[in-house]
């Protein structure tokens, strides 16, 4: 008798479970694993879309299985477009922590606010000087989407410390401290990978003239000497903001940080000299609020690679791949 009801509940059980058309969002959340929320009020950030879902996934599997499978920090996702179904199944099974998807449209600037004759010049210039993306609209569109979506959206503001994760990202040790409360206890601004050292094009020059300028306006202490990490007279260093920690609060309550980025993204000079994100966010803040809490993460992403060969006490189990990209 018990081997018939058995029997019964089962048939009924899957009836009703090949009856559904989809597995809903909801579902996906229902077989979780339910696990202890973390403290600290920090998350993964992540701007991408659904082109992007291999890369994605990726690097989550990297990352839940180098760090986050002890802490199950949750993962913000953030797109102009929206998500698809898929990639919202897909990355939820795929993250131990909760999942967020964020649409954060556009806002291009206005055309009448343009002079497409200085937007001409200053592409022909970025040409001549032979940098990345010289005439590409869209690109300058996107840096400016990048820091107005980072600025503006009030989703991002319910976490003190993001760590802002690139698709294809790939960790290659054991992380066992938890990065995200060292980080905070620094009081430090951000905690960037690596560097990023580039040709000193014209357009660098014009921001550094209109950085100055913004930031005395807004009582922004700087080092008019030394803006950049390091400088000669042909190249400059920045902070990568891609793969780095970033606190939030300076950028959401310092008002003379927060203005300062505003005036910059807002100004049509950012599509007449091609500045990026990475320029911009660079800028406001200082050396001394940098901490050094990730230069001992070992990783590839794209053409970069850190793997030394004695990992450093806080890392373990390491598996550094031997080609050097």
């Amino acid at each position: 008798m018990n081997w018939v009801w058995i029997s019964s509940i089962v048939f009924v059980f899957l009836a009703i479970f090949f009856s559904r058309k989809e597995v809903t969002y909801n579902d996906i959340f229902l077989f979780k694993r339910p696990v202890d929320k973390p403290d600290t009020k920090a998350s993964f950030l992540v701007f991408t879309n659904d082109a992007e879902l291999t890369e994605v996934l990726h690097s989550i599997r990297s990352i839940e299985d180098r760090f986050n499978n002890r802490f199950h920090y949750p993962w913000t996702f953030v797109s102009q477009e929206g998500f698809s179904e898929a990639f919202i199944n897909y990355t939820i099974s795929f993250a131990s922590g909760d999942c967020n998807y964020v649409t954060a449209a556009n806002i291009e600037l206005p055309l009448n606010n343009i002079d497409n004759h200085l937007l001409e010049q200053g592409m022909a210039k970025s040409q001549e000087e032979n940098i990345s993306y010289p005439d590409s609209v869209s690109f300058r569109n996107y840096n400016r989407w990048l820091l107005n979506t980072f600025l503006r959206n009030d989703f991002l503001q319910n976490f003190d410390v993001l760590w802002r994760i690139e698709p294809g990202i790939e960790i290659h040790c054991d992380i066992r401290e938890n990065l995200f409360q060292s980080f905070l206890a620094s009081n430090m601004y951000a905690a960037p990978a690596t560097y990023e050292c580039e040709f000193k094009h014209q357009g660098i020059y014009e921001l550094e003239k209109a950085f100055i300028a913004v930031a005395e306006q807004n009582k922004l202490q700087i080092n008019r000497q030394s803006l950049w990490i390091s400088e000669n007279t042909t190249h400059y260093c920045k902070l990568w903001p891609y793969n780095g920690l970033i606190r939030t609060e300076p950028f959401q309550k310092e008002k003379s940080i927060r203005n300062t980025l505003f005036q910059l993204v807002e100004s049509p000079a950012l599509f007449y000299n091609r500045w990026t994100e990475s320029d911009l966010f660079s800028l406001t803040i200082s050396r001394s609020d940098v901490s050094s809490c990730l230069y001992n993460m070992y990783f590839t992403y794209d053409t970069k690679q850190r793997c030394n060969s004695y990992p450093e006490k806080t890392l373990d189990r390491c598996a550094c791949p031997e080609k050097i990209y």
